[in-house]
């Protein structure tokens, strides 16, 4: 690697301007690093990885900036019940919904039109008829279910029925 890079660099001193001024590796660097940034500025790809990264972040400290508000006006015991709503949630969505969002949002730019009115048909189809098929085996189990995770009946049907909508 070090043996490319310097190689590169004597190539670049023999055949410009540069071969006739000292300059240092440091300065050589410092120069190629700036254009990069300067190219990277004005690269599309650039700012959308940036605006990407950005509202990534906001959308990770959007809850644990609510959680400072929320125990303010919450007992311990509500956010537990909270936070056991939300990892209830995030186990049974993959598992009510067979992650059809995640696969038509995927298939909308691989799939020809006439192609993904199809798949899409066929996801919310399989995924009603899936869904109703688990909610017809676990709606018989929700008072065992309720006393085994110690978290509301209400809730857990809350948490069966919010699956849905996700598609």
């Amino acid at each position: 690697m070090q043996f490319l890079f310097w190689s590169y660099l004597l190539i670049l001193l023999v055949h410009s301007e540069l071969f006739s001024t000292e300059i240092s590796c440091y300065n050589f660097m410092h120069l190629r690093i700036a254009r990069i940034l300067k190219d990277a500025k004005k690269s599309t790809f650039t700012k959308n990885v940036v605006l990407y990264t950005f509202f990534s972040a906001v959308q990770k400290c959007i809850p644990f900036l609510l959680l400072i508000l929320l125990a303010h006006f919450f007992s311990r015991e509500e956010i537990g019940y909270l936070t056991l709503y939300q990892t209830i949630y995030l186990i049974a969505l993959p598992i009510f919904t067979l992650n059809g969002d995640t696969s038509t949002s995927i298939n909308y730019y691989k799939l020809p039109r006439y192609e993904f009115k199809k798949y899409l048909t066929n996801v919310i189809f399989y995924t009603f008829i899936y869904f109703v098929s688990i909610c017809l085996v676990i709606i018989p189990f929700l008072n065992f279910l309720s006393r085994s995770l110690k978290f509301p009946r209400v809730w857990l049907i809350v948490v069966i029925l919010s699956t849905f909508p996700r598609l």
